[in-house]
């Protein structure tokens, strides 16, 4: 019985933890979206934040360009030379 109720206790100081952390990166993303920063700033702290809240490796936002082809504006992790590259794909490619 000591078990289960330590694993409970852990369990809910653990929850309280990811929830005060992900709480702190929807500040930092509504902060992000209502600070005023230009288009290039605001996409990459976007894909920034999500990244890190998702934990992800990698993430990018593609925008349609006046061609027509998606193009590579933001990313986060192993794709950030993508953008430094300006890749870009033509729709269904």
């Amino acid at each position: 019985m000591g078990d289960f109720i330590a694993t409970v206790i852990y369990s809910t100081q653990n929850s309280e933890k990811q929830f005060a952390k992900m709480s702190k990166d929807i500040q930092t993303l509504t902060s992000s979206l209502a600070g005023g920063l230009n288009l290039s700033e605001l996409l990459n702290e976007v894909v920034k934040t999500f990244g890190e809240i998702l934990r992800a490796d990698a993430a990018s936002i593609y925008l349609l360009n006046e061609s027509k082809r998606l193009e590579i504006r933001a990313a986060y992790g192993y794709q950030i030379p993508l953008v430094e590259r300006g890749v870009s794909y033509g729709l269904g490619e």
